[in-house]
């Protein structure tokens, strides 16, 4: 196969590099992520579906990965991988990258994913994701059918609307995903805020109010949106519902 080398973009201007101590809360949620990797002129990326942040002193990340991936004979050659944690503007590339191996294809090329140049290794970085960490490896150790890659981070960066030193859960579109089941991924939803018992409060009880106050609170703004979406129908009626429904349906099947 003939090997094409990718044309790396300049280091995108809105990027933050962040130390690495916010590692505990940018993995906090374990999202999905894209490894990216290169060694001797061959780029190669793959989905991962779980981050461990198993280590803060010094910091380390796993990430299991199955013994016949192409990736990992990459990972072993060059000693250093990236983690790209993507946005759901990816969704169908990462569903897509867990089926084809980059044995048989230079995946970044044939999907024109578009990359930039990567700071402290040479794996290239993916553009369209929120967070990005430039990892040299640590240790390699075989669990199972897989093999536990243990990296050192060299650098981290994140775009500014999607994490400053925690997740901001802005727009959407800046969001990490979390995978689900199957082809199934979810964007990180509404944050919702733990409160502890404090002073000689009755810890059982004080648990039992505040859990019974926060599910009551959920169900009334469940009720009010559910109240709100009743009042449009009416006042829309449901034949223009439908009238609209299928003018989207049909505007999107033209644009395909």
């Amino acid at each position: 196969m003939q090997t094409i080398e990718p044309i790396y973009s300049p280091f995108p201007a809105h990027i933050e590099k962040k130390e690495l101590d916010v590692l505990t809360n940018l993995l906090q949620c374990s999202p999905v992520s894209i490894i990216s990797t290169k060694y001797k002129g061959k780029s190669n990326i793959m989905a991962a579906s779980k981050l461990m942040h198993i280590s803060t002193q010094p910091p380390l990340i796993a990430v299991a990965i199955e013994q016949s991936r192409f990736s990992l004979d990459i990972i072993k050659s060059s000693e250093e991988f990236a983690i790209n944690i993507p946005t759901i503007t990816l969704l169908h590339y990462v569903e897509y990258l867990g089926h084809y191996s980059g044995e048989q294809m230079d995946k970044i090329n044939f999907l024109q994913l578009e990359t930039f140049t990567p700071v402290s290794i040479t794996a290239p970085l993916l553009k369209n994701c929120c967070a990005w960490i430039e990892m040299e490896v640590h240790d390699i150790n075989k669990v199972g059918n897989h093999e536990l890659v243990i990296g050192y981070p060299k650098m981290i960066f994140v775009d500014p609307q999607s994490f400053t030193n925690q997740w901001i859960l802005g727009p959407i579109d800046r969001r990490p995903m979390i995978y689900l089941n199957d082809n199934r991924y979810s964007p990180l939803g509404k944050a919702f805020e733990a409160r502890l018992p404090i002073g000689g409060d009755n810890h059982y009880k004080k648990l039992q109010e505040q859990t019974n106050e926060h599910i009551a609170s959920i169900h009334e703004e469940e009720e009010k949106l559910q109240e709100k979406m009743g009042q449009i129908r009416r006042e829309l009626g449901t034949d223009l519902i439908a009238d609209m429904a299928e003018a989207i349906i049909n505007e999107e099947l033209n644009d395909e």
